[in-house]
């Protein structure tokens, strides 16, 4: 049996070379159909696919900030449109999501999201190795996933 093919490709987080990185529904795991277009996004798609392989290069701290809309077009994660609308290309639709929840090296953490919110931050403290980041916006009866998702290192204080 070829080994190579049973293990989840990984993003890599805590290299010097690139601070933070950026994870898309588009190429999260899990068993739903995929979302693969921006208007699937702007339309406010749900999607159970919520699962990220990571590999952490270096232990520390790091915030991992879940939005609807991607940093180059912000917008609050309850608006249907983002603040900076590229062209007016898509029909936007509103997703009210209650809060925010991530799974990440035995940690479940959970924030509220607040109306004019674009993003929900978590710190949170890894260790070297690989690990799954699950994440998922909830409302009473159902989650989906994030559709953005940034990890940044954050710095050690020198002392």
């Amino acid at each position: 049996m070829n080994f190579e093919y049973n293990e989840l490709p990984v993003s890599i987080i805590g290299n010097v070379a690139q601070q933070e990185i950026k994870l898309t529904i588009q190429h999260a795991i899990g068993e739903d159909s995929g979302i693969w277009k921006p208007e699937q996004v702007a339309n406010g798609v749900k999607n159970k696919n919520n699962t990220h392989a990571i590999e952490v290069e270096k232990e520390g701290d790091y915030l991992v900030s879940c939005r609807r809309w991607p940093k180059e077009c912000p917008g609050p994660i309850w608006g249907g449109i983002p603040s900076e609308n590229p062209k007016n290309l898509y029909e936007y639709k509103t997703i009210h999501p209650k809060k925010v929840q991530i799974k990440i090296a035995n940690q479940i953490l959970e924030q509220e999201i607040s109306e004019q919110q674009e993003a929900v931050t978590f710190r949170v403290h890894l260790k070297k190795g690989k690990t799954l980041l699950v994440n998922n916006f909830i409302n009473e009866n159902e989650s989906y996933g994030v559709y953005y998702t940034y990890i940044t290192a954050l710095k050690a204080k020198s002392i």
